[in-house]
């Protein structure tokens, strides 16, 4: 099969960074527990490497990270990609752990951005996904003076107001969703000014689906990633007639009939190791020769 690799691919900058301070922290300090706050990143084969590498991992998407740092009480504590809020800080501080953040610099670009439009007495509308540990943290500034729009019901239930108002994307929303909500809040709010803060990683990813030629599309990416998720609905909405394949790993491939298939182009999202999307392109250049690959390690995923 023909096969077209869509770039980028591989861990963004953010996850790179993420994943060297994990490292880092291993290395200084091997005989303390390392516990990180939430996942590192939405990719669960990645989390697992990082517990068989020693790593403790505080998870539930039912507590929030409030209640998750209840349930550590010494060591060294990690705090995930997706930002933590300054009252989280400063109670791992006060619980005596020693504090380590990985918070993405895109993530923390974005909460200074939003500190200054709420110094400038505006009224903040968070695009954002419900329960996402970034949007958490991006609230936590002011829950009173930031509101989170998650839906197109969020957008049409905003009081109509003239207030100064700016719109915040966060960073691993597809463009396409906010432009939906847009429409509808710009009639909420006259006043709204949008600052776009979708990362460039995330929107390097969406706006290279524009033009796909192939047969086929496979989105490498685990279901727990939003901006995984978001590429293969993308894809979906631009190129109706296009078959999107939605996989985590080339083991989903193995059940598919792709036959009807001529040429496929490949893509991933941002918190999807680069040895994982290598492996769907091997798979299905070789197609329909059965391909075998041996069980990956912590270090081919880290």
């Amino acid at each position: 099969m023909k096969v077209t690799r869509i770039v980028p691919q591989g861990y963004c900058m953010g996850v790179v960074r993420a994943l060297k301070i994990v490292k880092e922290t291993l290395s200084d300090y091997p005989d303390t527990p390392i516990h990180l706050l939430g996942m590192i990143v939405h990719n669960t084969q990645l989390n697992e490497a990082l517990v068989k590498s020693g790593v403790i991992i505080h998870q539930d998407a039912l507590k929030s990270r409030s209640e998750l740092l209840d349930e550590i009480q010494s060591g060294v504590v990690i705090f995930s990609a997706h930002g933590v809020s300054q009252e989280i800080y400063d109670r791992a501080i006060a619980k005596g752990l020693t504090v380590v953040d990985a918070s993405c610099p895109d993530v923390i670009l974005t909460h200074n951005v939003i500190s200054e439009y709420l110094k400038q007495d505006c009224r903040v509308l968070y695009l954002g996904k419900k329960n996402h540990p970034e949007a958490e943290a991006a609230l936590s500034l002011d829950p009173k003076r930031i509101l989170l729009i998650a839906s197109e019901d969020d957008a049409k239930a905003l009081a109509y107001s003239e207030e100064k108002t700016v719109a915040i994307t966060q960073t691993t929303m597809s463009q396409e969703d906010v432009k939906d909500w847009l429409e509808i809040l710009y009639q909420k709010r006259p006043q709204l000014f949008l600052c776009k803060e979708i990362c460039a990683a995330t929107r390097q990813r969406q706006d290279a689906l524009l033009d796909i030629q192939d047969d086929l599309l496979v989105v490498v990416g685990d279901p727990l990633s939003n901006n995984s998720r978001n590429l293969a609905r993308i894809a979906r909405r631009r190129h109706p007639k296009l078959t999107v394949l939605f996989v985590s790993s080339v083991k989903e491939l193995k059940n598919q009939d792709l036959s009807p298939y001529h040429s496929a182009s490949v893509t991933s999202g941002a918190s999807t190791p680069g040895i994982l999307s290598r492996q769907v392109i091997e798979y299905l250049e070789a197609w329909p020769k059965k391909t075998v690959f041996p069980p990956l390690t912590a270090d081919d995923l880290l």
